[in-house]
């Protein structure tokens, strides 16, 4: 990921800089589905994360497309952005499809995101966390003509 700072900003800091009040309140939900998956404690009752944060402007994915046989054994690999400005101009937030269900073949079992950040951070317990914040679109038809 190219990392869009020199560094780690306060959680509510980054929160202001991509115009994402809540976003404190989601990391502490995730950190709770994370660390706590049985947990009857709801996220609303643990402070919101306050921890520093790292931001990226991009990422790279890399994946097989077997209906795709160039490159080497398939392998592809794509640029992801999530920047406030592109070229000194407007914002540049890239869609992507997101594989959410291994029953379904094909597009049946993604959906579509839009990146609004990638982002980092280290937990107290040392251990890191890689994270995209996304929004999800609705899906319209779930079915292929």
């Amino acid at each position: 990921m190219q990392q869009a700072h020199n560094h780690a900003k306060p959680s509510h800091a980054l929160a202001i800089e991509l115009g994402i009040p809540s976003l404190p309140s989601l990391v502490t939900c995730f950190l709770m589905e994370q660390l706590y998956p049985d947990s009857l404690l709801a996220p609303s009752s643990v402070h919101p994360f306050t921890s520093h944060m790292k931001n990226f402007n991009s990422a790279i994915a890399m994946f097989v497309a077997l209906s795709d046989p160039s490159g080497i054994g398939s392998m592809h690999r794509e640029h992801i952005q999530a920047v406030p400005s592109w070229q000194r101009g407007l914002a540049h937030y890239d869609c992507m499809f997101v594989s959410t269900d291994d029953t379904q073949e094909g597009m049946l079992g993604m959906e579509v995101a839009q990146v609004y950040c990638f982002f980092s951070f280290i937990h107290s317990d040392g251990q890191s966390f890689p994270c995209t914040l996304v929004h999800w679109f609705d899906c319209i038809v779930n079915e292929c003509s």
